[in-house]
């Protein structure tokens, strides 16, 4: 079995029993198609970069599960067709990648103006040398 990732955007104006059964929908498919369900998180209501069907909001849901090959093609029928659900998207994880979801996530570089305060040490500034200077004749006014 290959395992997959479902990211899918349901209306927010839902309930919160509703939002459950969309998700216990999703789940029954792969269920039903004899795979598995690895992770489900809600990552909550967040407005949507573009206005879709007339919403300005959507409500976001990650779903990881293991199925055969058909069972994306039979989510995307259903994220398409149901109503409630303004957009869904399914991608294949590639483990041959060094995909690991269990695996810590490493931190990220350090800006180039942040090693004061990560201990590092820091260059001494250079100070100012002087310039030549030009005297100029003033220009009274008239």
């Amino acid at each position: 079995m290959k395992e997959f990732e479902a990211l899918y955007i349901l209306k927010a104006d839902l309930t919160p029993e509703e939002t459950e059964k969309e998700v216990k929908a999703v789940e029954a498919i792969v269920i039903g198609e004899g795979g598995s369900v690895i992770e489900h998180s809600d990552w909550g209501k967040k407005r949507l970069a573009y206005t879709i069907a007339k919403q300005r909001y959507g409500q976001y849901v990650l779903f990881r599960f293991s199925s055969p090959s058909t069972t994306p093609e039979k989510m995307t029928r259903h994220f398409r067709y149901n109503e409630n659900v303004l957009k869904g998207m399914i991608v294949r994880l590639d483990s041959s990648a060094g995909y690991n979801p269990n695996a810590p996530q490493e931190a990220a570089p350090a800006a180039v103006g942040d090693e004061a305060d990560n201990g590092a040490p820091v260059a001494s500034e250079a100070t100012p040398t002087e310039t030549a200077t030009e005297e100029t004749s003033h220009v009274q006014p008239e």
